[in-house]
């Protein structure tokens, strides 16, 4: 009996001590405040690529101009930065950095859409990748834990 109490405290412990990653949203109605909230998103990509850690969660909305995800860096394993995007359109190409999820995007006419070496623990989920005329899709070497899921590909 005591080593089930026991047991059921840590289990506790080590849930009660996990806290989720901040989130934060950019978007088309920024205000100068820059809080990366969802009433009051930061204007651009590179913004909240400053604030976010490993954890984390960056909301792209729908509408938000020139999207170039690349400035945001790699998580950690266990705590994958995740980028959303609302009908996300992606026009440069998506260089893959460690321990990050990339969901809800649509990479049209951008060279290479995908390109990644030598990172790990990445999903890519809910997008497409197209219209990628004359070159490829993706471009991948050394790659591990590599999900991809949902994600339509092409007209390459």
């Amino acid at each position: 009996m005591k080593h089930r109490i026991l047991m059921a405290a840590v289990a506790l412990l080590a849930f009660s001590s996990y806290s989720a990653g901040k989130t934060y949203y950019v978007g088309i109605k920024a205000q100068s405040r820059l809080l990366g909230t969802s009433g009051e998103p930061f204007l651009t990509v590179e913004q909240a690529a400053a604030a976010v850690k490993p954890g984390d969660t960056v909301i792209i909305k729908a509408g938000t101009p020139n999207v170039d995800i690349n400035s945001i860096p790699a998580g950690e394993p266990g705590k994958p930065i995740t980028i959303k995007g609302e009908l996300l359109a992606i026009t440069s190409p998506i260089i893959l950095k460690s321990d990050q999820v990339i969901d809800g995007f649509d990479i049209v006419s951008a060279g290479s859409g995908v390109k990644g070496t030598s990172v790990s623990n990445i999903t890519l989920r809910n997008g497409k990748i197209h219209g990628m005329t004359g070159s490829t899709g993706m471009v991948l070497g050394g790659i591990s834990n590599f999900l991809i899921e949902d994600v339509e590909i092409y007209d390459l």
